[in-house]
């Protein structure tokens, strides 16, 4: 995250809670979550999050759900 510039959260479900809780089966999985805890993107494998169509497509998901 640090070479992309990534300023998003990030972390890792040791405990499988948010496995659990967002029906997570495989990994990598890369999910946004809204303020509210609401799934409002999901993606299974890798995925280039520091392309402009990802962070075009984040930036779109985020401003769809206010």
């Amino acid at each position: 995250m640090k070479q992309l510039n990534l300023t998003y959260p990030a972390g890792s479900d040791i405990d499988q809670v948010a496995s659990r809780k967002y029906s997570i089966s495989g990994i990598p999985v890369n999910i946004i979550i809204n303020r509210k805890g609401d799934i409002i993107g999901k993606a299974m494998g890798y995925r280039d999050w520091g392309s402009d169509a990802a962070k075009g497509l984040v930036s779109y998901l985020l401003k769809k759900d206010k």
